[in-house]
């Protein structure tokens, strides 16, 4: 695929709306322009080769506030002329494309727009549907509450656990399944205990404060109770933890619960956990590489509420192969059943280094873009809130991933790790430390396999350099370390 634009940011913007709306099409030439006259933005675009179309649109900078905003729209609209002429086919998200598609809506409500006209921007202009328009606004709600809230010291912090019991057919995330690799644990934990102990130290010499912890993989629950209390422990003792208000460990398989892990987890504060099903049909766990049973997920919740957690997050997957809508349907509603009070819906995704298989037809399908919206609907009758919004390249569907919730009971890491509203300080392998300041993000990356993360602590010191200085250097006078 060869694209002409007038910039890196049109061309990422074209790249990805012809995968949306012509996936699997790679013999094409792609065309654009976009001038500025006036007030107003003109944009056309040109497609040849296999398929051969052009379009073009323009609109008022003083109808969306700035050029930028303008010229991004003009060009999705540009494009879609041309996409309109060859498909039925409408994304749910329009021409919108990116991971954080709830900034759009706080872009419009920060500038003074009410939420009905909002939405009706997001309907009429960007082409969303009105059911995905109203996730992004609640979703930019609660962004916006959770901002006022946060200081210039807050600081969450993420802790990897990059191992699983085994590898799901679907996962692309970094995590290590074999049995020599199960085998790194113990020195894994210990080296990570270090980077945790140096973090905590630098964080009270930087005079920040820890909103909230993030315990995440991988599966968290491979560990054993001696092991998930001695990483606590170091939690705990490196880190001045008055101020936080969320501890969430995301235990992950259901055959990883056991009863005494829920006590130490409860012994050390932990609130929130994961316990994640994604189906409970159980040819479909199999099918996905899944070693538990739904029953095996009843159990582990049941043990999880007697042990007296409150906030208990469970995550579903829509498109799984072999599943259909009334298993979906099946699977959300006995989490609702059960007691979630945090439920997260994902659009299962194809990422090239999974073992799973989607032919690019899929890649659009309507069914699951239902099934989304049909999950949505459900959980809002039952008093559950959209909170936070990502979405992922390749989604079945053109899909998104929502965390839902009930009163009280959101997950402020997941909002701020999302749309990067404050410093995320990482730990571990494959994890990815996210500096924030005024508007301004540098990441440092730690290694992403445990191997390179234990044979190359040089990797680690550097990065832990740089965070001091970072955070040193963005230190706010009135900034007070915590009694």
């Amino acid at each position: 695929m060869e694209i002409n634009a007038p910039d890196n940011a049109s061309k990422d913007l074209l790249y990805n709306l012809m995968n949306i709306y012509f996936p699997g099409i790679s013999e094409v030439k792609v065309d654009a322009s976009v001038d500025e006259i006036g007030g107003e933005v003109y944009a056309h675009t040109g497609l040849s080769g296999s398929i051969n179309t052009e379009g073009s649109y323009s609109c008022l900078i003083s109808s969306h506030f700035t050029s930028q905003r303008v010229r991004s729209l003009a060009l999705g609209r540009a494009f879609y002329a041309c996409a309109e002429k060859l498909t039925n086919y409408r994304a749910p998200f329009g021409i919108l494309t990116g991971v954080r598609p709830a900034k759009i809506a706080l872009f419009y409500l920060s500038h003074g727009l009410s939420v009905m006209q909002t939405e009706n921007i997001l309907c009429r202009d960007y082409l969303i549907m009105p059911e995905k328009a109203g996730v992004l606004i609640r979703a930019a709600e609660y962004e916006s509450e959770l901002s006022c809230s946060l200081s210039d010291s807050d600081c969450f912090l993420y802790i990897s656990i990059p191992f699983c019991p085994t590898r799901c057919a679907y996962c692309s995330f970094i995590s290590s399944a074999a049995p020599h690799h199960l085998k790194l644990i113990p020195k894994y934990l210990d080296t990570l205990k270090k980077e945790l102990c140096a973090v905590g130290e630098i964080m009270r010499r930087t005079s920040r404060r820890l909103r909230g912890v993030y315990v995440g993989g991988g599966t968290p629950g491979i560990l054993t109770v001696a092991q998930t209390d001695g990483l606590l422990d170091v939690l705990e003792a490196s880190f001045d933890l008055s101020g936080c208000v969320e501890i969430t460990y995301e235990i992950g398989r259901p055959d990883t619960v056991t009863v005494e892990k829920l006590e130490t987890l409860k012994k050390h504060g932990v609130g929130r956990i994961s316990i994640n099903p994604q189906s409970t049909n159980d040819d479909v766990l199999k099918a996905i590489g899944r070693n538990h049973t739904a029953d095996d997920f009843y159990e582990a919740f049941e043990e999880a509420k007697k042990t007296g957690f409150t906030s208990i997050n469970s995550d579903i997957i829509t498109g799984l192969p072999g599943d259909s809508e009334k298993g979906v349907l099946k699977t959300l509603s006995d989490c609702i059943s059960l007691g979630a009070e945090n439920i997260t819906v994902h659009s299962l995704c194809k990422k090239r280094s999974s073992d799973m298989t989607i032919s690019p037809s899929d890649i659009r399908t309507e069914e699951v873009a239902g099934l989304n919206d049909m999950c949505k609907k459900l959980l809002y009758a039952q008093g559950y809130e959209s909170y936070y919004i990502y979405r992922q390249k390749n989604a079945v569907g053109n899909g998104e991933n929502t965390g839902f919730a009930l009163k009280d009971h959101i997950c402020e890491y997941n909002i701020a790790m999302m749309e990067d509203m404050c410093s995320v300080l990482s730990c571990g392998a494959g994890a990815v430390t996210k500096l924030v300041n005024k508007g301004m993000i540098e990441r440092l990356y730690s290694y992403k396999y445990p191997t390179e993360y234990l044979s190359f602590p040089d990797k680690t010191n550097n990065n832990l350099k740089k965070l001091e200085s970072n955070l040193d250097r963005n230190r706010k006078p009135t900034d007070v370390t915590k009694a």
